[in-house]
């Protein structure tokens, strides 16, 4: 209860007994209630704080800055390495005797001039 006694109760209806709680545990019970408030109000932070806390994020950024800067040097090595690896090899020379014959589907040239095909001829082959 809100005074530091205690109810106990046997049925709904029915008080067993009424205890005071001894001083040391209402002093207690207090306490941990004034830590939880003093937890729940906000904290700001200190110029100092914030100074600290940006400075150490522009170290760490720099550090990841200069290693990005490695790996992308890293990655031009390797580029150069696979284009002295490309020039090594020999170009292929072009054969001119072999001379490939392609293949032409002429459908339907013996077939009877449509009214449309005599139109399309005369709009697109003068």
């Amino acid at each position: 209860m809100e005074d530091g006694k205690t109810l106990t109760i046997i049925e709904e209806g029915i008080i067993d007994e009424i205890m005071v709680k001894e001083q040391e545990e209402v002093e207690a019970v207090q306490a941990a209630e004034h830590e939880e408030e003093k937890k729940e109000k906000l904290e700001y932070v200190t110029k100092d704080e914030l100074k600290k806390e940006m400075d150490n994020l522009a170290v760490e950024l720099k550090e990841h800055i200069k290693e990005l800067m490695n790996h992308k040097k890293e990655e031009k090595m390797s580029e150069e390495v696979k284009e002295e690896l490309s020039a090594a090899v020999e170009p292929i020379a072009h054969n001119p005797e072999e001379v490939s014959k392609k293949k032409i589907n002429l459908l339907s040239q013996n077939k009877t001039l449509t009214t449309q095909d005599i139109v399309f001829n005369k709009l697109f082959n003068k």
